[in-house]
């Protein structure tokens, strides 16, 4: 018997329903590599398989294989399989084989044995998620196979964030809650002006994102399209991956959200915005090209993102304290990108020719496969003739002078966009006085729509502990080395009055 994927097409109707000939319905389930076939094409072509076995299929296949087929059917174990039931007429009514009798049945096998034994309270919007592995059905790939390899789908993509943890007398979803703070890093990121606008409406992100995120796009699109978006995730083997999708989504329809802006009734901006999203992906072209930008997106992420998503176990199992939960539920970090040490000084290390780091502080570096390049924004207020690399520095005076804080937060502005710039002050003390001029910098930047805009944790003393554990050496710029003390002393004062 064969039992891979790799042999497998997709297919709406159990094998023994199906003739012998294809239908219209199954011509919708083609190639993923040629496009799928519309219902006017009546010529049959070769069906091109999935191949997710490379992916999906482990030493856990065959254990889960085995336990669906021992279940004994029995729904008393999983508290919400009435929720299930009511669910079952909504997911896919539009489908004529979801009123099948056999193909409610097998989906709501499926759900429950997936909540059970995962120990999941049942979340509306995951039949959605179902349906595509259920339709893997046939002869050559039974129904207990189409649950291992959603249970494999979801252990990896998507282990924790649907996973209920319980706080005092209620079951919460603390990293399902704490994600939408990381979209909104993520997304004042690669375009504030988005977020900004949400704010001004009155527009809780969580309202736009949770609905798309938990059912991985593919719920209210074609059913042949989600194909398309599972195998992009799937064979990209990437967790972070669905992060960088969601963003997509937003910059694909950025031009048409920010159109309407102006838009009298806020009530009519969240039903507009989620509209737009839907309808934007209704086809494989429109589809592929927002899968390109979320591609885009995370080529011009951070590595400190996934870094900071890693920190807070967002695909891991563990068992979280109390303390751990409350944590996730009030979740409150900035909106601000951080970027740790170890990724400056991976950057700094790429760029040992120094001697040209100064002579033109906007011009445009590619970002390289290995990592982004920073512009670094210096807020020290002393700095000991000890300068990075491609720094735009800004004087102490300006700390004090509100004309010439003005003065260096137009230049910023007028940076090239694609530059990604790291604002870095002596280290991450609240008392900090650096600080204010950096989150007045910082506002500015991101109120008119710059993107790339982050902030070194830990500041300099950070970048310099990082470096002292790994015993790694950066290439200072000695401005003043050589020259008489009173020359510095007579350019400083020159400085305060030009």
């Amino acid at each position: 018997m064969k039992s891979s994927l790799s042999t497998t097409s997709i297919s709406r109707y159990p094998q023994s329903a199906r003739s012998p000939q294809m239908t219209l319905e199954e011509e919708k389930f083609m190639s993923l590599k040629d496009g799928f076939s519309s219902q006017a094409n009546k010529s049959r072509k070769k069906k091109t398989p999935l191949n997710w076995k490379i992916h999906l299929e482990s030493a856990a296949t065959l254990q889960d294989m085995i336990a669906f087929r021992k279940w004994d059917k029995n729904f008393s174990r999983m508290k919400d399989a009435n929720v299930v039931d009511n669910d079952l007429g909504r997911t896919r009514a539009d489908e004529p084989f979801m009123h099948r009798p056999q193909t409610l049945e097998n989906l709501k096998l499926l759900c429950c044995f997936y909540c059970i034994q995962n120990n999941l309270r049942y979340q509306q919007g995951l039949l959605e998620l179902i349906v595509p592995f259920l339709l893997l059905k046939n002869n050559d790939f039974p129904l207990e196979k189409c649950y291992a390899y959603f249970n494999a789908f979801m252990t990896k993509f998507c282990p924790s964030m649907l996973m209920p943890k319980p706080l005092h007398s209620k079951y919460e979803l603390p990293h399902l809650v704490s994600a939408m703070s990381f979209c909104e890093i993520l997304l004042n990121y690669h375009n504030p002006d988005l977020l900004n606008l949400f704010k001004s409406c009155e527009i809780e992100s969580e309202a736009i994102i949770v609905p798309w995120i938990v059912t991985f796009f593919i719920k209210d699109i074609p059913l042949e399209l989600s194909y398309l978006i599972l195998d992009r995730i799937i064979n990209r083997n990437d967790k972070n991956y669905i992060f960088y999708m969601m963003i997509g989504f937003f910059l694909h329809n950025q031009n048409t959200i920010i159109a309407n802006r102006e838009m009298d009734d806020y009530a009519e901006m969240l039903p507009f915005i989620r509209r737009t999203l839907k309808e934007s992906i209704q086809t494989r072209e429109t589809l592929l090209k927002w899968l390109d930008l979320a591609d885009q997106v995370e080529a011009n992420t951070p590595k400190s993102f996934e870094a900071h998503l890693k920190f807070y176990g967002f695909f891991e199992k563990d068992l979280l304290s109390e303390n751990d939960i409350k944590g996730l539920m009030s979740f409150q970090i900035g909106k601000i990108m951080a970027i740790y040490p170890f990724e400056l000084l991976e950057f700094l290390a790429r760029t040992k020719n120094t001697e040209m780091a100064f002579k033109s502080v906007t011009m445009e570096r590619e970002v390289e496969e290995d990592g982004i390049n920073f512009t670094i924004v210096d807020f020290r207020m002393e700095k000991k003739d000890l300068y990075l690399p491609f720094t735009i520095d800004i004087p102490v005076t300006a700390h004090t002078d509100n004309s010439l804080a003005e003065k260096y937060i137009t230049v910023l502005k007028n940076t090239s966009e694609d530059q990604h710039l790291c604002l870095m002050i002596s280290n991450d003390a609240k008392e900090n006085p650096e600080r204010v001029l950096m989150d007045k910098v910082t506002r500015a930047l991101l109120d008119d729509g710059r993107r790339y805009v982050s902030v070194l944790a830990g500041g300099f003393q950070g970048l310099i502990k990082e470096m002292d554990s790994k015993k790694q050496k950066i290439n200072f710029i000695h401005r003043n080395k050589g020259k008489n003390p009173f020359e510095i002393f007579w350019s400083k004062i020159r400085g305060m009055f030009s």
